[in-house]
């Protein structure tokens, strides 16, 4: 029974060593297969260390060649505003000249001269405001008087501009009855004119005192300024100029028969 379970022991350690042999050759192994990778990723690393090195030279030229550009032109700004410096610090210098002759010349000026400038100054707006002053008083002294004149001019233009008019009333005159009646004036008065209904003629015929102003049939119709029957107006077509001193009102153009009860009122400018 012992040397069954040595000879077991044996076996076990024989497969146990057997195993170990076999996993440390996989290992072995395993570890040679990860050194390749790792040498073939390092080496890609390199191959990319070399590419980016290179984008970076390019970069790097490129940005020294802008900068050198760069420089150029900040060389021209800076020339430019040395320029324009140069220019103004001129200008400046110009004013300071003119400044400098104006105060030299003013202070040439001697105190007592310039104090019998101002006082002849003084004099002479002293003089200029007298002179306004009386002009002003003799100048609203004519305004006054002008004014007066105008309204003196105004009445006699009044009492001699206006046209005299005559102005006439007459009613009682009925179509058909042929009689002749007088005219009465604005006061109620008889004006000497008369109106006559000719009957059968169809008509009315005015008779005037006074003469109507103008030289022609077309002017005395033009002075005819107002001829109305109870207030409503009557066109010229049915009034006809024969002479200054006769007008005549047609039935048929005026289109209805007179009554007693009718006003005729007229006003024309007389001769």
């Amino acid at each position: 029974m012992a040397r069954l379970k040595v000879k077991q022991i044996s076996d076990f350690t024989t497969a146990v060593n057997d195993l170990i042999s076999n996993g440390q050759v996989n290992v072995d192994s395993s570890i040679d297969s990860l050194e390749s990778q790792l040498s073939e990723g390092l080496d890609s690393l390199g191959v990319i260390d070399s590419a980016v090195s290179n984008a970076l030279s390019d970069e790097i030229a490129a940005t020294d060649t802008a900068i050198g550009s760069l420089e150029v032109i900040d060389s021209a700004v800076s020339n430019a505003l040395s320029d324009e410096i140069a220019a103004t610090d001129t200008e400046i210098g110009s004013l300071e000249v003119i400044d400098s002759a104006i105060s030299n010349a003013l202070s040439t000026l001697d105190d007592s001269v310039g104090n019998i400038d101002i006082a002849s100054l003084e004099a002479i707006d002293s003089t200029i405001s007298t002179a306004l002053s009386t002009e002003i008083a003799a100048t609203d002294t004519e305004i006054t008087a002008l004014t007066s004149n105008i309204g003196s001019i105004d009445t006699r233009f009044d009492s001699v501009s206006k046209e005299p008019y005559v102005h006439g009333v007459v009613s009682d005159i009925v179509t058909g009855n042929g009689l002749t009646v007088p005219v009465l004036d604005n006061a109620g008065q008889v004006n000497s004119d008369n109106v006559t209904d000719g009957g059968v003629s169809g008509n009315a015929i005015f008779d005037l005192a006074v003469a109507i102003e103008g030289g022609s049939a077309v002017e005395h119709e033009a002075n005819f300024v107002k001829f109305t029957i109870n207030g409503l107006e009557i066109g010229h077509d049915a009034l006809t100029f024969g002479t200054p001193l006769q007008v005549t009102l047609n039935y048929a153009a005026l289109g209805y028969n007179l009554e007693a009860t009718d006003v005729i009122e007229y006003k024309y400018i007389q001769d």
